[in-house]
């Protein structure tokens, strides 16, 4: 599951790259994608950028999911083992 977001970005990018259409990406990746607009307009072609700044934002957001629900998980399972005592 930790891969998943990356990955599905990564073919993102590799499909905005055969398209040239980077509206899509942009708005996927609003936090990140904000400095990348800026670099466009100085002439910079952003896609690189974005692909892996974005690509790791996306393993970013995977981890803390990966955590949160971990976290869940367990305080399920020690409320579940204090209310069998």
């Amino acid at each position: 599951m930790i891969y998943f977001l990356p990955s599905l970005h990564l073919i993102a990018c590799l499909i905005s790259l055969l398209t040239r259409d980077l509206e899509f990406l942009i708005k996927a990746d609003i936090p990140i994608s904000i400095v990348f607009v800026g670099l466009a307009y100085s002439g910079v072609n952003p896609l690189l950028g974005l692909a892996v700044f974005g690509t790791l934002w996306w393993y970013l957001m995977s981890l803390i999911l990966r955590s949160v629900i971990r976290a869940i998980a367990r305080w399920f399972t020690s409320a579940k083992i204090q209310s069998d005592d």
